[in-house]
């Protein structure tokens, strides 16, 4: 995960069953250079005492920071399913997740026949960042950019070679080449 963050990719950490000073260990063995990059998905009473500024809820959890979020200084992202739910976000969410763009790499059998990539054609909220989740691979993200998402998100990809860093560095290339092409 160090390298990762070396590379400069911001990495969400979902450990639901971690304890608060397993956690906060870990955050600290991914070095304090890279705090800016570190988004808590859990315990996020963490992250003013660590100097994490990245926090994200769940959509079961989303209501409860509506009021917090207007008076901190807090980055906030959200999952979505669907693009109503997306469309219908308020509040302090500087970006949002779209997914499953296409069958879970890492989640067997999760996003076979529930796909939202062309829902993203009927993106109205502009106000957040709309990020691709869901499947993703170096094969496959430019098509969820040209859908209209502002980004992508790599899960299972990752996870799944035995090159995590190669394959990182691949794919930011990759990200770097369709933005220059839309420069032009």
């Amino acid at each position: 995960m160090r390298q990762l963050l070396e590379l400069g990719v911001i990495l969400h950490i979902r450990r639901p069953l971690i304890d608060r000073g397993n956690l906060a260990k870990l955050i600290v063995a991914l070095g304090t250079e890279n705090l800016s990059q570190i988004v808590l998905h859990q315990q996020h009473s963490l992250a003013a005492e660590l100097g994490i500024n990245r926090l994200h809820y769940n959509s079961q959890h989303r209501s409860k920071i509506a009021e917090q979020a207007a008076i901190d200084k807090f980055k906030y992202s959200t999952s979505t399913h669907d693009i109503n739910e997306f469309n219908a976000l308020t509040g302090p969410w500087n970006y949002a997740f779209l997914s499953p763009m296409y069958a879970s790499l890492s989640k067997p059998g999760y996003g076979v026949s529930t796909s939202v990539k062309h829902q993203i054609t009927e993106r109205q909220n502009k106000r957040v960042k709309l990020i691709g989740l869901g499947g993703i691979d170096q094969h496959n993200m430019a098509e969820v950019l040209a859908l209209g998402a502002d980004n992508i998100a790599l899960m299972g990809a990752i996870w799944q070679t035995k090159q995590p860093i190669q394959y990182a560095i691949k794919c930011q290339q990759i990200l770097k080449n369709i933005q220059c092409q839309k420069e032009y």
